[in-house]
């Protein structure tokens, strides 16, 4: 009989592994072309673990399973299969869905269990620092979540990134400590927030301090490009603000572009296809309700001073002058 996972795929696979610690997991992304290879020898001892199967899959998927070829097992992302498909509901008939969800975010003590099975796993042990950072800097996921016949999305800590951070560092070490997080996965994000707020507290000495960090993760043209993103987002909040729009669902709306994207044709007067830059609530509502003291018409400034930099960078401009210059002028608007 076959099984559905959802939520972490890391958990489902130290699920299968822990219980079939003699067999071989196979992550399968097109079940045609592994139903076409199967070998009677070589791998009926393997654990099939299909992942977000389709419909066309899942009648493949089902076909091998009444031939008893191999062990099929499924995975989503998130609660989102469609429960009408004959092998979805054989499986749910005989109670073998196993709901791995990621937990949610706010939920420190789940999030806190997580990171002490990981560091169990592993065999190790973080200090107070170290742990007192992963909560207040914690990779976060966004999900759909069925809820009430429809989906919704929730923000989720992203378990799978964090055992992944955690294997690579207990590869050289037994103590973790907040410096073995420095170049992790997710601080990235932490540093262009922390970036964003010195040049707007227009603390100069920190600005050059992280920007030689974030240049030495991300380049200086990856630099500059985010930041023109996050401008970008500061200026769509700052203008909501002084519009009298504090609705974080409001505010979402006009960042993810709702009332334009896919309600006009292409040049070709075709539907034109896009996707979608979807924005973290927790995010925007932080930001609405901080009470800034530059203007959209400020931040407007410093989009123009980065467009400009981006220009004559690209017209062979000396960067090492470059960049200090419009720090300096950033903190200046």
């Amino acid at each position: 009989m076959s099984r559905i996972y959802t939520g972490s795929i890391n958990l489902a696979k130290s699920k299968i592994k822990d219980e079939f610690p003699n067999k071989k997991l196979i992550f399968v992304d097109n079940a045609a072309e592994t139903s076409a290879s199967f070998s009677v020898f070589f791998d009926s001892e393997k654990v099939f673990l299909h992942v977000n199967p389709n419909i066309e899959n899942l009648k493949i998927i089902m076909s091998d399973i009444e031939k008893k070829r191999g062990t099929h097992f499924l995975y989503y992302e998130e609660d989102s299969f469609d429960g009408r498909n004959s092998l979805i509901q054989s499986i749910k008939k005989s109670g073998q869905i196993f709901d791995l969800s990621y937990p949610l975010y706010g939920d420190l003590s789940g999030y806190k269990r997580h990171i002490n099975n990981l560091l169990s796993k592993n065999e190790t042990k973080m200090s107070p620092e170290a742990m007192s950072w992963l909560v207040d800097n914690p990779p976060i996921l966004r999900i759909k979540s069925k809820s009430a016949n429809s989906k919704k999305e929730v923000l989720v800590y992203d378990i799978d990134l964090l055992s992944q951070e955690i294997s690579k560092i207990c590869s050289y070490t037994n103590l973790i400590t907040e410096q073995d997080f420095s170049n992790c996965l997710f601080k990235s994000e932490t540093d262009i927030f922390e970036f964003i707020e010195a040049i707007l507290d227009k603390d100069i000495d920190k600005v050059l301090q992280k920007s030689d960090e974030m240049i030495e993760a991300v380049t200086d043209q990856g630099l500059l490009l985010i930041l023109l993103y996050q401008l970008h987002f500061l200026l769509v909040c700052l203008d909501c603000k002084e519009k009298n729009i504090y609705n974080p669902d409001s505010v979402i709306s006009i960042l993810e572009m709702e009332d334009i994207l896919g309600k006009y044709l292409d040049e070709d007067y075709k539907k034109a296809t896009f996707s979608k830059k979807t924005q973290n609530p927790i995010r925007v509502k932080i930001e609405i309700s901080k009470k800034r003291k530059q203007s959209s018409r400020n931040i407007c400034s410093m989009i123009e001073l980065v467009v400009q930099t981006v220009i004559d960078l690209r017209e062979n401009g000396n960067k090492t002058l470059a960049l200090p210059i419009l720090f300096h002028k950033l903190v200046s608007v």
